[in-house]
């Protein structure tokens, strides 16, 4: 879940109007962003974000907090992969049946 908000957080730097804010003039600078990258770059490998591993709890990082964990993702958000393939293989024929209308014969029919 961590990852879903620090993605949703660095999608929304670079499309806001001044996620970019560079102007030519000589009397404005723009600190580099690189220190600020190497930094969410170390928190990341350093709490093991991208490891694979089959975790049993995960912290739960809340953006007003720092980076300090606050408690765990719930366990119902974890394994949300293989319930979505549960529940496509049970909806499936229903949902063909809603999205083509010239297979609903068939379908009603098998």
């Amino acid at each position: 879940m961590a990852n879903l908000v620090m993605l949703k957080t660095v999608r929304r730097g670079y499309t806001a109007k001044d996620g970019f804010d560079v102007h030519p003039t000589s009397k404005h600078a723009v600190a580099s962003p690189l220190p600020d990258q190497f930094k969410g770059a170390w928190f990341c490998l350093k709490k093991g974000f991208f490891d694979r591993t089959e975790r049993q709890e995960v912290e739960c990082y809340p953006l007003k907090s720092g980076c300090c964990a606050s408690g765990k993702v719930t366990k119902n958000l974890l394994d949300v992969v293989a319930k979505g393939k549960v529940k496509i293989k049970e909806n499936f024929e229903a949902k063909l049946y809603d999205c083509f209308a010239d297979l609903r014969y068939k379908i009603l029919m098998s």
